[in-house]
């Protein structure tokens, strides 16, 4: 038992060296010498150095005594720095012309600009009048700013909203006949069920970049989610390499 308590603390410890990384002392050399003007000496930068070196024998007694498993800031640092290092070694080849094409056709909307519309949308309160003649009379004191639309039912105020959206919102025919209205005038729409008025602000057209114009974003769009895939992946096959325990009542 004392053998092999002795063999689980060096293997938290390590081999029992603490060795400095190369880049750590570059990073701290250039720092040294940026700031006092000249490069710092051999016993300057090993006393500068010893910093790194006591938090990295502190780290590692903070891992023998098992702190680590209640800190989630040093939890999410340890995550992050191993998906870096994941990142690292998870080459991603270029696209080729038929595979960037066909990324780029699925996922065009991510890149254009579709139409949309500025307006405000008033429904009539339930309880209201309904007759064509009291429609009448309310479009004209929308259109004559002698009421405050608020006074005869539900207003909806859509900002730069999509036109496919606010077709799912209301319907086709609503969106084609805002569309075609005059600007800063209110109008009426009615279909069977409803009774609209409404106030175009604007209407913004689309925009469909050129593709050569985007090539090099589209490139690294596809690499990025490319190199997802295979993270994903290679995170999914660590982790089939443990035995997983969930608390009881956790998962049902």
């Amino acid at each position: 038992m004392l053998f092999g308590a002795d063999h689980w603390v060096k293997k938290l410890r390590g081999d029992g060296v603490i060795r400095v990384p190369e880049e750590v002392a570059e990073i701290t050399q250039a720092q040294l010498a940026a700031t006092w003007g000249r490069p710092p000496s051999e016993s300057e930068l090993k006393a500068h150095l010893q910093r790194w070196v006591n938090e990295e024998a502190l780290f590692r007694e903070g891992l023998r005594l098992g702190l680590e498993r209640g800190d989630a800031q040093i939890r999410e640092r340890v995550t992050l720095k191993t998906l870096n290092v994941l990142q690292l070694g998870t080459p991603i080849p270029e696209p080729t012309p038929e595979q960037l094409a066909a990324w780029y056709d699925l996922h065009k909307l991510r890149y254009e600009s579709p139409p949309r519309i500025h307006l405000q949308v008033l429904q009539l309160e339930t309880s209201g009048p309904h007759s064509d003649e009291a429609q009448q009379r309310i479009l004209a004191q929308l259109k004559a700013r002698t009421s405050a639309p608020q006074e005869h039912g539900k207003l909806a105020i859509y900002q730069a909203i999509p036109l496919h959206e606010l077709s799912l919102r209301y319907s086709e025919a609503f969106t084609q006949k805002a569309m075609q209205s005059e600007p800063d005038v209110w109008a009426r729409f009615k279909d069977d069920k409803t009774v609209f008025f409404f106030n175009l602000e604007r209407f913004q057209p689309g925009f469909k970049p050129d593709f050569q114009d985007i090539q090099a974003r589209v490139i690294e769009d596809w690499r990025q989610a490319h190199l997802q895939i295979k993270l994903d992946q290679r995170i999914a096959d660590l982790v089939q390499g443990y035995r997983i325990e969930f608390p009881k009542g956790a998962v049902k």
